[in-house]
């Protein structure tokens, strides 16, 4: 995203609607919903229990982990940002693994995505940038039937979506269209507003469903 100061929710968000992108990065006030709260507090609570996990194996928290040139073995850092001119970047745990970097991605989901996938590779490439030495693979976290979850995802596989991702204009690839998503979003109110002041057919999306 060349043209676009890259935050964590910038990526995030670009794997759902790139005009949310847009509106995110023009300053534009949205009302986060009853949805996305959900899943903040969903993922707040999956890292307060893997954090927990970690330090029952015995791993120590280090917060200068990203600037330390030789690594502790079993250490951990987490909710760390990354910043340079073109992002600031939030990795929501990065750990050491055979003296390796290795990034995690904290999901309120059950079931993971190809775009969990990318969005972590992303990350690998990102963190990279400011230190060589990361793995070639990451940790998805999720929860599921009460338990936490650990998923490998192996960088190679995804590297080279990953770095077209990276490379999206977004004003010149953001495109505005309501679909059923948009009924969860910090921005509905905003978007459904201009579909009606733009009479755009894509709201006839929205009265198809309403007959259904």
């Amino acid at each position: 995203m060349e043209s676009t100061h890259l935050t964590s929710k910038n990526l995030e968000d670009s794997f759902s609607c790139l005009y949310k992108v847009a509106l995110n990065k023009d300053n534009v006030i949205g009302e986060i919903s009853d949805f996305e709260k959900m899943h903040l507090e969903i993922k707040q609570n999956i890292s307060l229990e893997y954090e927990r996990y970690l330090i029952s194996k015995g791993v120590k928290r280090d917060d200068l982990l990203l600037s330390n040139a030789i690594f502790t073995e079993k250490a951990y850092t987490a909710n760390i940002v990354c910043h340079s001119s073109k992002y600031s970047i939030k990795f929501d745990f990065v750990e050491i693994s055979d003296n390796k970097l290795v990034p995690v991605y904290i999901s309120p989901t059950i079931s993971l995505c190809r775009w969990h996938k990318i969005y972590l590779t992303c990350l690998s490439i990102l963190l990279k940038q400011i230190n060589d030495n990361v793995s070639d693979y990451g940790k998805i976290i999720s929860k599921e039937n009460g338990r936490i979850k650990v998923s490998q995802v192996r960088f190679s596989t995804y590297k080279k979506e990953a770095q077209s991702k990276l490379l999206i204009d977004i004003q010149t690839t953001a495109k505005f269209c309501l679909t059923k998503q948009c009924q969860i979003c910090e921005y509905y109110t905003h978007c459904y507003n201009k579909a009606i002041e733009l009479d755009h057919l894509s709201l006839l999306n929205k009265m198809v469903s309403k007959k259904l």
